[in-house]
């Protein structure tokens, strides 16, 4: 079967995010969610610091310098870098087991059987997936590191030359320029691809990112075409509703208290919340799309991962690949 195009790609992920809009809501729970995981970390540094002046009862140099002092201890520096630490292990198992379900739904709504594949997808394709997004989150930090190194070299070598080197010196610094930019976003949708050929495919960490490396580099293109159109909506639509909601907020404001300007705040901000949380969607569905080759009747799961986990009577059965 010939692989969509970009516009295909787009346009399936847009109806299949359309099909799966309660998963906007699920991601701000999840949001709100990982918000009070780091809650501790947030108020730990500020109780230990009144703790600290409250004990003192000097004067109020000298109590904020005891405030310091305790705030600076090795153990309120340990209790915090743990409190961080397990907010950051909470954050990193709840994502990807966010992103589990949701590219089993998106899954399902891209082959046209629509059979509900959250929660199995979530908890099912949990331990490869945990791999493969670790091994993914490795090659993205390798990824920035080597396009800060690019940058600076590309800056350090400029600065050095001082506008000698002519024409082809420049060309090589724009080729630099461009490599550290597009290095980290090519890396993020490689990372993005193994995901989808992880949860879609039921492959192994190491088969889905080489399988992901071989259809991103058939078509690195179509992949980087899909991550600027939706990055492009999503900062015009996104802006506009930030515009319109604080037009909105700036009209009431003359006519509520400033005690419950907090609710239309709080309204809008999980609005847009909502709104981002649907174009993320989008892009993992069209690279999802991109990624497996996804037709309408094929399952979600290869043969080999689906064992186990049959799909409902009513649904319509798989098409050869």
């Amino acid at each position: 079967m010939a692989p969509p195009t970009v516009i295909q790609a787009l346009r399936l992920s847009a109806r299949a995010v359309a099909g799966s809009l309660w998963l906007a809501a699920l991601a701000l729970g999840l949001a709100a969610a990982l918000a009070a995981a780091w809650l501790p970390v947030q108020l730990f540094p500020g109780a230990i610091l009144a703790r600290g002046v409250a004990a003192s009862g000097h004067a109020p140099g000298e109590a904020l310098e005891a405030g310091l002092a305790a705030l600076l201890a090795p153990r309120a520096l340990l209790t915090a870098a743990g409190l961080g630490l397990v907010a950051l292990l909470l954050q990193g198992a709840l994502r990807v087991l966010w992103l589990g379900g949701v590219l089993a739904t998106l899954g399902e709504e891209l082959s046209g059987r629509r059979w509900p594949a959250f929660a199995s997808g979530a908890v099912r394709t949990y331990p490869r997936l945990l791999c493969t997004w670790l091994m993914g989150l490795l090659a993205e930090a390798l990824a920035l590191g080597t396009a800060l190194g690019i940058g600076w070299s590309a800056v350090a070598l400029a600065v050095r030359l001082e506008g000698r080197g002519g024409p082809l010196l420049a060309l090589a610094g724009a080729g630099a320029a461009t490599a550290a930019v597009m290095l980290p976003v090519a890396v993020g949708l490689l990372a993005d691809a193994a995901l989808a050929r992880a949860a879609l495919r039921g492959e192994g960490p190491l088969e889905a990112f080489g399988a992901a490396l071989v259809r991103f580099g058939a078509r690195p293109s179509a992949f980087l075409a899909v991550a600027l159109a939706v990055g492009a909506a999503a900062l015009v639509v996104g802006g506009s509703a930030q515009i319109a909601g604080q037009v909105v907020i700036n009209l009431v404001a003359a006519r509520l208290p400033p005690v419950l300007l907090v609710v239309p705040q709080l309204a809008f901000g999980a609005v847009g919340a909502m709104v981002g949380a649907l174009f993320e969607l989008w892009r993992l569905g069209a690279v999802a799309a991109l990624a497996c080759h996804l037709q309408p009747g094929e399952p979600w799961l290869s043969a080999p991962a689906a064992r186990g986990s049959a799909p409902p009577r009513s649904a319509a059965p798989a098409l050869p690949r």
